[in-house]
Parts: C-alpha cells; structure tokens; sequence
C-alpha cells in the first residue's frame, strides 16, 4: 500500500538529528539498506519500479539478472543505455528530524547515498554514540551540484540539543517499510524489462504483467516517488497500491 514517502537533503545546508533503532530490544541498528530498480523504456519513460531484493536484503534479484542479460544481449546503443538507467542505485535509509525544516519534531525517513552515509559513520569514531537522544549530535549536511555531479558533505553541528523520548514512540519500522516484495510487481517489471530488451521470457509468454498496459505505473510500487531514477532528483510524492 502507500507509503510515507522518503526524503533526501534540499540543495544548500540543512540540519538533522538521525534518531536510534526503531527495533525493541538491544539491537542498536539505526538504518536500513535499500534499492528500487526504475525501469524506463528507450524513450525516458518509466514503466514500473521494483524494490531490488539485492540491494535491499542482499539476496539474488530476478530484476537485476534480466536487466543484466538484456545489457549483454543487445547492440543497440539506446537500449543499453534504458537498461543501464534500469539497474539498482543502492540508500540508506534512518529516521531523522529535519532540525530546519518544517516539522522539527516528527521523524522522517531520511535517504542517503552510501558514500554521503560513510560519512556519517565517521563521525562515531570522533564523537561517540551520535544518534543518542541526550548526549548525540545534529548534523548539518550541505548539497551542492545537480546530477551526476552532486556531492554531500556532513559535518557535526556547532550545538546539538537533547531530544525528547516522546520521539521515539513516532518513529518509522524501516523493517516494514523496505518489504515491498509483491508477485504484481516483480512480474510487471521483469515483464517491462523484456521489452525493452527484446527478450522474451522462456515459454514466449510474458511474465505475468501486461506488456502493452497503457498505465505504466500499474504494479509499480513507487513509495519513495523518484520518478526519475535519479540518485540526486528530488523525491516526489507517488504510490500505487501493491
């Protein structure tokens, strides 16, 4: 079904306090990998999008060895090229407070890129338990670029405030927000896949999705909405019901 949809840091400075595990327990986990295949046909269009088992669990992803077999089977240089933009782009996902944004007080689920997250991880080495509700640290996290040539920078911030316990009982279970395995899906984008690739699956039929569907976000579960495929695009607000 629908999902609260991701956020990624806005262009300039932006201060966040990443929160503690969602998990009960001893388990001090405060993130969750994750990865969404957004397949486009020759022509830019996005014709589904799929969780990538891989990226997300690190379990083989049927979604990935077809986009892979379809790269390797053709010499056309514009299919290449939609599968190529059709492979997983892997985040991190953590609950976080937006410190400057406009609801300082509810968590978000916050999107990474792994290597802006490593550098969040640095910051343990030096500053201790940062996601610590008393004594942790706000970030402040500056984008600049677009594309391709966005980079992150993370730095501690000069004042961190405590915050309140009252926090946790508001937080995301990113466990339950990354199952998104569904049949519909899967099917809708292998089969989207194959036609982009020209590659039929074995039996010559199609895998279960409807290869001429007019609506090309039918099965697709769009839950952090980049419609683009897009690392650094701005994250809009689309899902379908999986």
């Amino acid at each position: 079904g629908r999902r609260e949809p991701t956020v990624k840091p806005q262009p300039g400075k932006s201060k966040w306090r990443i929160l503690p595990s969602w998990r009960d327990g001893d388990d001090p986990t405060f993130f969750h990998d994750f990865g969404q295949h957004f397949i486009k046909n020759t022509g830019g269009e996005l014709k589904a999008v799929y969780v990538c088992v891989d990226k997300t669990f690190g379990r083989p992803c049927p979604v990935c060895d077809a986009v892979q077999e379809g790269i390797m089977s053709t010499s056309d240089d514009m299919v290449k090229n939609a599968l190529e933009e059709s492979k997983s782009k892997g985040k991190v996902l953590m609950n976080a407070l937006h410190l400057n944004g406009d609801d300082p007080a509810t968590p978000q689920i916050l999107e990474l890129t792994p290597t802006t997250f490593e550098q969040v991880l640095d910051l343990f080495g030096e500053y201790g338990n940062i996601v610590d509700l008393n004594d942790g640290v706000d970030i402040i996290i500056t984008r600049a670029g677009k594309g391709f040539e966005t980079k992150y920078t993370v730095l501690p911030a000069a004042k961190s405030a405590k915050v309140p316990p009252a926090v946790m009982k508001k937080l995301h279970n990113l466990d339950e927000y990354v199952q998104q395995e569904y049949d519909d899906g899967r099917n809708k984008a292998l089969s989207q896949v194959s036609n982009v690739s020209g590659l039929l699956p074995a039996g010559g039929g199609d895998f279960g999705g409807d290869a001429g569907d007019d609506t090309p976000f039918a099965g697709a579960d769009l839950s952090t909405g980049d419609a683009t495929g897009d690392a650094d695009a701005p994250v809009d607000d689309m899902a379908v019901a999986g």
